[in-house]
C-alpha cells in the first residue's frame, strides 16, 4: 500500500468499519481508506453549474 498523499510506502493498517480498511501513513500522518472503498469518488469535484445564479 502506498500513501496517496506523499507516495510513501510506510503505511500501516488502522482498523476497519463497514467492510472498509483504514490506513495511516507514518510519514505524513494522513488517514485514508483503501483505494477501492469509494470507486465513484475518485474524480475531483467540479462545479458544473457555475453559470447559474445561486438565487
Amino acid at each position: 500500500m502506498i500513501c496517496k498523499y506523499c507516495d510513501s510506502e510506510s503505511v500501516v493498517k488502522k482498523g476497519h468499519t463497514n467492510g472498509k480498511q483504514f490506513y495511516v501513513c507514518k510519514k505524513c500522518n494522513h488517514k485514508f481508506v483503501e483505494p477501492e472503498a469509494f470507486p465513484k469518488m475518485r474524480t475531483k469535484w467540479s462545479c458544473r453549474n457555475s453559470d447559474r445564479p445561486l438565487f
